[in-house]
Parts: C-alpha cells; structure tokens; sequence
C-alpha cells in the first residue's frame, strides 16, 4: 500500500485555489538516516551530526506556515519515512512553533478507528512544538490499492487545502 497521491493534489488543489504557495516533499527516494539519540543537535543550534536530506526538509519546516503530513498506515502507525522524519525533528524541537498541522492518511482497513494509534501518535508529535495546531485529518479508509480512495476523502482533501 502506498499513500494515495490522489488526495495529496486534492489538498494542494485546494491550497493553490486560495492564492497561497504549496510544496509537495516527498519521502520517497530521500536520503534520510535515523536519530541516534545522541542529543548532539541540543548542544550546536539544531545542526544534525547526519549529513543527508533530513536538514533540508527541516529547514522547509521551520519556513513554512501550514504542515501537512500524509502517509499510509502501517501497522497502526506512520510509514517508516515519516517516522524518520519525525524523530530527526528533535534537532530544531525549540524551534518548529507557530503553525497550523493537517494529517492525510490511508488505510487498507474500511473502519476509520483502525486509524486512532496513528493520529493519537500525530497528536502527540505537534503537541511537543509551541503552537503548533491540528486544524484537521483526513481519513483515507478502504484503500489497499493505488486509486481506490473513496471521492469523500478526496473532496474532503480538497476543501482542507482551500482552508489554509
């Protein structure tokens, strides 16, 4: 299963409809090592001891307005790219604050509370940054196969991204 991409341009439809810029970043392909936990980012200004993809994306985090994350569901929690993207955000922690969050997700499972793990998790992650709100989640039930998200969860994509 793989996320459907299909909601991803809905929301950034509805983003570009209103006037605002939107940039789509994705996992796949990217270079990305995990956190060791050495904690030495605490002590250099958020830099990293990796030297790899994660920093770029950070940066773009840190200059954006609106964060949206989007993944599969797997086994009840994030893909493993964005799980590693989650825990290098430890490096710039003091630093990410003032920002709307939105989660897009699919799941091959039809019930939308095989889905609670994970946006509890999502839940969690914005709650460690300052002023950082969930303004919304879209549930992608249903969806084993590329294109098999329901026009629900697409429309709801869409209209997510014109409130922006």
């Amino acid at each position: 299963m793989e996320i459907q991409s299909s909601s991803v341009w809905n929301l950034c439809g509805g983003v570009k409809e209103t006037g605002n810029e939107v940039e789509l970043i994705s996992l796949r392909g990217k270079k990305m090592n995990f956190c060791l936990g050495c904690e030495v980012c605490q002590r250099n200004g958020g830099i990293c001891i990796h030297s790899d993809d994660v920093s770029g994306i950070l940066d773009k985090i840190l200059a954006c307005d609106v964060l949206v994350l989007a993944t599969p569901v797997y086994y009840y929690g994030f893909a493993a790219q964005m799980k590693t993207l989650i825990d290098r955000t430890f490096a710039k922690v003091g630093m990410i604050q003032n920002k709307d969050a939105y989660l897009l997700m699919t799941d091959a499972s039809p019930r939308q509370g095989d889905m609670n793990v994970l946006v509890a998790s999502y839940r969690s992650f914005i709650g460690c940054f300052d002023h950082v709100t969930d303004k919304g989640i879209v549930y992608g039930t249903g969806a084993m196969e590329k294109g098999e998200i329901g026009k629900e969860s697409l429309t709801a994509a869409y209209e997510m991204g014109r409130l922006t």
